[in-house]
């Protein structure tokens, strides 16, 4: 027993569980809590897209899914922790999006909490609650969550954490105790399991679907920071106290964040499936309320909500139209979309309301269908949605 304690003090850990360092990691994860509680939903680059798929999971759970809502290239198969988790918290009663922001603040601490105990084996109990901390408020863990609505990244990083956690745990007892080699067999397994659903479908819909690459490397770089912060504190606990050092590094952590990557809410509460997606995931109408019958004479008015969920080069007008036989037209408006704020000065994730207005033809016919779309006014090109059609209806009789 002297024997491995020896070793165990060569590598740096600190024997037993020590309270204190683990109740300021508990602490210091406050904020991402209030996170979760603030009203709203945050404006993600990827849009309400986890809202949506999130619906559709519901009506129909299982654990391999497809996503209803098409990405180039497809992704045949998604395993929805994070909506199998925001699914128990709608359960309980609670709302769909509180159910989605409890699932990313419960990965984030869950993740941290797997950072704390991989690194305590190693660098000791102060060292591991500073790069617990760092890593939660990291720009690259942040920007997961609240900038691209990445939830099922965030569990998958958790994973990663926590299989780290198990091997450092099992290193420490395999020789003390039988059961560890049992614990290094199953971390290192799911170690690869955890990876291969991280990159599965293979390597070219990886390459091939930009974000996809992008949370692999913002998530490998908030946790390989782990380490080298425990190493900081460790060094650094010749001047000064390890807690002090601790609380410093994770502060300024934290207002790197605020300062990289700050988190910004719409108070908009989306529907279960939005009404089109136009172009390659570039605008999303959200909600379209019509008021108004098209009877001779009347004037239609329609309300649209539209988020933008990458940013736009052109200014796009919207067309709205009031359709008889053969496609007659009796009614029209085109006006750009935004009014006077146009579509190449919208924010990605920020949601823009326009209102139109149709003065219908006093001779309509009683067969009518109302559209509406996208084009660009310089080139007339009209911009399809992902169904392939070149506009939406959103009423007929």
């Amino acid at each position: 027993m002297a024997i491995l304690s020896a070793k165990k003090a060569s590598r740096g850990g600190e024997a037993g569980f020590r309270p204190l360092p683990f109740l300021a990691l508990l602490l210091g994860l406050l904020p991402i809590v209030a996170l979760w509680t603030y009203p709203g939903w945050p404006r993600v680059a990827t849009g309400y897209t986890p809202y949506f798929n999130f619906h559709r999971w519901m009506a129909a759970p299982s654990l391999l899914w497809t996503p209803p809502y098409a990405v180039k290239p497809p992704i045949p198969v998604h395993i929805p922790l994070s909506n199998a988790v925001a699914g128990i918290y709608v359960g309980l009663g609670g709302s769909p999006l509180g159910g989605l922001r409890f699932s990313a603040t419960l990965a984030i601490i869950l993740a941290a909490l797997g950072v704390f105990l991989w690194l305590r084996e190693t660098w000791g109990h102060w060292p591991a609650m500073a790069a617990a901390l760092v890593w939660a408020y990291s720009p690259a863990t942040i920007a997961l969550a609240f900038h691209l609505g990445h939830l099922g990244e965030l569990w998958l990083w958790a994973g990663v954490a926590w299989m780290l956690a198990l091997y450092a745990m099992g290193a420490r007892t395999r020789r003390a105790v039988p059961a560890g080699n049992t614990w290094l067999a199953l971390s290192a397994v799911g170690v690869i399991v955890t990876w291969g659903a991280l990159l599965w479908p293979g390597w070219d819909g990886w390459l091939g679907y930009p974000w996809r690459g992008y949370t692999l490397v913002w998530g490998g770089a908030a946790l390989a920071s782990a380490p080298a912060v425990a190493w900081t504190v460790r060094l650094a606990r010749r001047w000064a106290a390890a807690w002090l050092i601790a609380f410093i590094l994770a502060a300024i952590a934290a207002r790197l964040t605020l300062v990289a990557a700050p988190p910004t809410y719409s108070q908009y509460v989306p529907p279960p499936a939005p009404v089109a997606v136009f172009g390659d995931d570039a605008l999303v109408l959200l909600d379209a309320q019509v008021e108004g019958v098209p009877a001779p004479g009347h004037i239609i008015t329609i309300t649209t909500t539209w988020q933008a969920l990458q940013p736009q080069a052109i200014d796009w007008t919207t067309f709205t139209q009031v359709l008889g036989p053969n496609d007659r037209i009796w009614g029209q408006q085109d006006k750009p979309t935004g009014g006077d704020y146009p579509t190449s000065r919208w924010q990605v994730g920020e949601v823009v309301i326009d209102t139109y207005e149709i003065t219908v033809d006093a001779a309509v016919p009683s067969s009518l269908r109302l559209i509406m779309g996208l084009y660009n006014r310089s080139t007339l090109q009209r911009l399809p949605t992902q169904t392939g059609s070149d506009h939406v209806e959103l009423w007929s009789r």
